[in-house]
């Protein structure tokens, strides 16, 4: 389980499918994410711009998160979400079932080609 906090990503190109509900966007968000078995969302109380969402996670998730790395990043893009880190109460977790790179404009749909020589 982990408590994140969502806020909305404003750069150029976020957001195609955000509505004008924060919780209802991270809701659908969370909703897509394969490893996300149940959450709750509620409000911040420390700031309205921001909510909170608790979230417990399939216990297989490390198996669905090495299948599409990139999975979690295009879904808070199309829904203008990002997620916040809470520098007092939190550590990096390099295996984070939630963690993103920022996907841009540019890579948010990509593919990677290899080339492999004979």
């Amino acid at each position: 389980m982990g408590s994140y906090r969502f806020e909305r990503d404003t750069d150029q190109g976020a957001g195609e499918n955000a509505g004008d509900s924060l919780e209802d966007d991270v809701a659908r968000a969370l909703g897509e994410i394969d490893w996300v078995e149940r959450f709750a969302i509620h409000a911040n109380e420390a700031n309205d711009l921001q909510v909170v969402a608790d979230v417990i996670f399939d216990e297989d998730w490390p198996d669905h998160c090495a299948a599409n790395p990139g999975h979690v990043a295009q879904v808070f893009r199309r829904y203008g979400l990002r997620t916040i880190g809470d520098s007092a109460n939190s550590k990096i977790v390099a295996n984070d079932p939630l963690s993103a790179d920022p996907a841009t404009g540019d890579d948010a749909e990509g593919l990677d080609l290899f080339l492999m020589e004979d």
